[in-house]
């Protein structure tokens, strides 16, 4: 959900990837500052643009592989992979969102949480034309 202009969708990939055995973190360890640090024990919190961050620089070592674009993302999920969508907005708030089979037919949908809230929606609804997405597995 949105709150005075921060939206919550770093927040959802982090419950989520948590309850898959993959987290992405929402707080890193003070000391790494990469390794995901138990609730309430983390001083480095990350908003959706440093998840981002953490995913590119972190993310191999935590298991977190990039994804090439649209068509294998979606041969991931369809395979029952986690797949994650990650956008870094230069001039502002960036985006995140789970991955998901379409459930009409072949295609990419996300769940996700931000200024619109929904599941199974496609992936341009969640990210416009953001031209910068990029997709990670696990």
């Amino acid at each position: 959900a949105a709150v005075k202009g921060n939206t919550k969708c770093n927040i959802v990939v982090w419950d989520a990837t948590r309850a898959l055995g993959c987290e992405i973190p929402h707080w890193v360890d003070p000391e790494t500052r990469s390794k995901p640090a138990p609730v309430g024990h983390g001083n480095a919190e990350l908003d959706a643009n440093a998840v981002s961050a953490w995913l590119a620089v972190h993310g191999p070592d935590h298991g977190w592989q990039p994804v090439t674009g649209d068509a294998e993302a979606i041969l991931l999920v369809e395979q029952g992979l986690p797949v994650v969508a990650a956008w870094i907005n230069p001039n502002g708030i960036g985006h995140e969102a789970i991955c998901v089979p379409a459930f009409n037919g072949p295609g990419l949908c996300v769940t996700q949480a931000g200024v619109r809230n929904f599941e199974n929606l496609g992936i341009r609804v969640g990210f416009g034309a953001y031209p910068y997405k990029l997709y990670w597995h696990r």
